[in-house]
């Protein structure tokens, strides 16, 4: 079993959305749902802000692979490399290279 156990994604219209008051206000109200998945976690809940970097394919299928790495802003041209050739694999619909905003992501609400 992997931990976190569970993966939202949300699309954002611009990084401003996510720093904005609406999305804080969501956050430190989440909803009856939220709150019982939030007991079903084992351990710690992670969100990552991320801008996308690259992305090759449109992405629509049953299933989601994601790998969380550190990467120095150098190296983004070698991991770009990498997940365009992820993204012709038979079977894979589409690749998507994020990078973290380490501040927006950092911010504690009281859904972590």
């Amino acid at each position: 079993m992997t931990a976190p156990e569970y993966f939202t994604l949300y699309e954002a219209d611009s990084m401003q959305v996510l720093h904005g008051s609406d999305y804080a206000n969501r956050l430190n109200n989440p909803t009856p749902a939220t709150k019982f998945m939030m007991t079903r976690g084992r351990g710690e809940t992670l969100r990552a802000m991320a801008r996308v970097c690259f992305s090759h394919g449109p992405g629509i299928g049953g299933m989601m692979l994601t790998i969380r790495s550190a990467c120095e802003t150098e190296h983004l041209p070698a991991l770009r490399s990498v997940v365009l050739t992820a993204a012709q694999a038979p079977r894979v619909t589409g690749a998507h290279l994020c990078m973290a905003d380490a501040e927006a992501s950092a911010v504690r609400t009281a859904e972590t």
